[in-house]
């Protein structure tokens, strides 16, 4: 099992929007109160800004998309 750091690239948009659905329906079902279902949860010109300028890192597990974090000052 080889685990990769890498930052973001517009080719990990697909990826990124998945993780980010996931991650958003738990917030939906725990809290509807605060969050509501949308699509896209991560448009893809918010995703190319933020890998524009080194936001996001996405994290490779063999290989594959597995985790994705993305910084804000």
């Amino acid at each position: 099992m080889e685990i990769t750091i890498r930052l973001a690239v517009q080719a990990d948009y697909g990826a990124a929007e998945r993780m980010m659905e996931q991650v958003h329906a738990m917030h939906v079902q725990w809290r509807p109160d605060v969050y509501c279902p949308v699509s896209p949860v991560l448009s893809p010109e918010q995703f190319g800004e933020d890998v524009r300028l080194g936001r996001t890192v996405i994290a490779e597990l063999d290989g594959a998309a597995a985790g994705l974090m993305s910084f804000f000052k």
